[in-house]
């Protein structure tokens, strides 16, 4: 199986169950639950003990508290968390799979470097954090997203952190903007098959990376990219987007010297990675 098909980490690729609002209306047995904003009976989630995964909304901190207390966790998903402390999640001592999507009380990942018994982590549009440090203790990881809501970029100092997670198979940054715009850090990552990542860095970082890690998958790690588009000049569906940060798009037959250069000086920096 592909990691397209493996991915743990993001909830909305997973199969679920229909969602319940209210915990008393599910089998003890259950495993796998997912539940709409507000359910109501998140005090007695401990009493499941054979719930492996759930999928929940716009958490407070005191259901979070009830959240952990279900110690059989080994996969959680929160879209919406209203809390500014998570250290309760280090009571889950078989969770392998954390996502939390959306959260603005928090400031700093350091509750994180704890769980180290993780193989999937998911922090997205967490808009006041700007560094990720802590995660490079989590050398056990072998999916990662770190990234942006769909509307609003994420941005960090660097990825630099990151290069110590040696594991990874999965890197997803998204909408994820490093202030250094250095990706060279994820050369490190040698077991790495997939990378999702946005066109928000030099051609150079693209095409150096690109050399580096030859067995990954990336829309970027080639000189540019086909859109569905006709040419206003010729008429032609011959648009391409370059790769690499404030590059235009061209057209192969009206630009097709400038394409040229690009896809030359691209191949260059690429057969040049050291």
């Amino acid at each position: 199986m592909g990691i397209e098909n493996s991915v743990r980490i993001l909830p909305a690729r997973l199969d679920w169950p229909d969602a319940v609002s209210d915990i008393d209306s599910i089998r003890g047995d259950v495993r796998k639950l997912r539940c709409i904003t507000g359910v109501r009976g998140l005090e007695r989630l401990n009493k499941f003990t054979q719930l492996q995964s759930l999928w929940c909304f716009g958490i407070k901190q005191e259901w979070l508290s009830y959240i952990c207390g279900c110690t059989s966790l080994e996969n959680l998903f929160i879209d919406t968390l209203k809390s500014d402390n998570i250290g309760c999640i280090r009571g889950l001592r078989s969770l392998k799979v954390l996502s939390i999507d959306s959260c603005s009380m928090i400031d700093s990942l350091s509750e994180m470097s704890d769980l180290r018994g993780l193989e999937g982590l998911a922090i997205i549009n967490f808009r006041n954090v700007h560094e990720v440090n802590p995660l490079s203790r989590l050398i056990n990881l072998q999916q990662l997203a770190v990234a942006g809501s769909m509307w609003t970029r994420m941005k960090i100092e660097s990825l630099q952190p990151l290069s110590s997670l040696r594991n990874l198979i999965y890197l997803h940054l998204t909408n994820l903007k490093a202030e250094d715009e250095s990706l060279r850090p994820l050369a490190e990552l040698s077991q790495l098959e997939k990378l999702e990542i946005a066109n928000f860095y030099p051609m150079e970082e693209f095409a150096w990376l690109s050399g580096r890690l030859k067995n990954t998958k990336c829309t970027w790690f080639r000189p540019y990219v086909e859109l569905p588009f006709d040419c206003s000049k010729c008429g032609k569906d011959t648009i391409v987007m370059l790769t690499g940060k404030g590059k235009r798009n061209l057209c192969k037959e009206c630009d097709a010297n400038r394409l040229q250069n690009h896809v030359a000086e691209f191949q260059d920096v690429a057969d040049n990675a050291a």
